[in-house]
């Protein structure tokens, strides 16, 4: 198993497109993973109330299934039971880069005040697929 590990927790999370408030969900970590799942209202211009997911759980020190379904956003659900990862510190803040094996790159990494490591706000997860280029980026900011 990794060195890296989630801290245990469950938390309502409010979700941001840009800087722009757009759903809320759940965010479910245990020692192994996080995942985020609920719904955003999307697009801008007409929105419809659309399901969402996001999934990681690390299975060895460079392997973890990830998952990620974002309507409206992405082309296509990204899914891959082996993709390859590295864990790494992103202003004293855990983060991870996420290579699947179609080429998607996928970025986690929790957030909160610079200046304060230890305080985690949220994380964001960022997405690029391989085909047809597209990419996106969504925020979640824990609820208080």
């Amino acid at each position: 198993m990794s060195d890296f590990e989630f801290a245990s927790q469950t938390k309502a999370v409010d979700v941001f497109f840009l800087d722009r408030r757009i759903g809320g969900g759940q965010s479910v970590s245990t020692p192994q993973g996080v995942a985020v799942q609920g719904s955003y209202q999307w697009p801008p211009d007409a929105p419809a109330e659309v399901r969402f997911s996001f999934d990681v759980k690390l299975l060895t020190d460079t392997v973890c299934g990830v998952e990620v379904s974002w309507p409206g956003l992405l082309a296509k659900p990204i899914a891959d039971p082996a993709a390859l990862y590295i864990a790494i510190l992103v202003l004293g803040r855990a983060a991870l880069a996420i290579t699947t094996h179609n080429g998607d790159h996928i970025s986690f990494a929790y957030s909160g005040p610079p200046s304060q490591p230890e305080l985690v706000t949220g994380f964001q997860v960022s997405v690029m697929e391989a085909s047809p280029g597209n990419s996106a980026a969504l925020t979640f900011r824990y609820q208080r």
